[in-house]
């Protein structure tokens, strides 16, 4: 079953498509069916599919979940959704954009204890935009404001501006067939963290001239 939106879709990933609206066209069996059990007016900007059957739509601070293509339940946050990822352990990890002196990123055991808002959050004063986990079930977490952090256990190491990015605003992720993780910044630069050595390695940047 593949997602499809009647606006336009503005980016994807294997797991997702980022949405501009919420009103949504399942294609399946050779036709499109139109799931209209979900109205407003917030952009989606995440989709997660759990299962074949349950899905989870973020739109700003407001998180949709769905089951068998019928809207069961909204859960509303105090912050706007930046992140949205499912563990290989099936935890759930939302990233929240920091207001003030709260944000950061919510791990929730189980689905019924995200509908329930029964979670653990950390790094409160950051934005976490970005979630991956690496095959040694390490995280790596990117913010708005201060870079990459890397949760391999209990420790934690830190890249940002001083370690030698260009910017502190992480937009993006990905791990590579090799282990090593790309790192896409807001100002279009695009990074390796090579895995064994943690060392940074600008691979392409984009100019514009006005």
């Amino acid at each position: 079953v593949s997602f499809l939106s009647k606006a336009d879709c503005s980016n994807y990933t294997d797991k997702s498509f980022r949405l501009k609206n919420i009103d949504l066209l399942f294609y399946e069996d050779g036709s499109f069916q139109n799931l209209s059990t979900v109205s407003s007016h917030e952009r989606i900007s995440y989709m997660l599919a759990l299962s074949k059957n349950e899905l989870l739509l973020a739109a700003n601070t407001h998180l949709y979940y769905l089951k068998n293509r019928q809207l069961e339940q909204v859960v509303k946050f105090d912050h706007s959704i930046i992140a949205l990822e499912q563990l290989s352990d099936q935890r759930i990890c939302i990233g929240f954009k920091k207001v003030e002196n709260s944000g950061g990123l919510q791990i929730y055991e189980s689905l019924p204890d995200l509908l329930a808002k029964k979670g653990s959050t950390y790094f409160k004063h950051l934005s976490i935009s970005s979630v991956l986990e690496d095959w040694e079930g390490g995280l790596w977490l990117g913010s708005i404001e201060n870079g990459i952090r890397h949760v391999p256990d209990r420790s934690m190491k830190i890249w940002n501006q001083q370690s030698g990015l260009s910017d502190n605003f992480v937009s993006a992720l990905s791990i590579g067939k090799n282990g090593n993780i790309l790192v896409g910044l807001k100002n279009w630069h695009l990074y390796q963290l090579q895995r064994k050595s943690q060392q940074l390695r600008l691979l392409h940047k984009i100019k514009y001239e006005i």
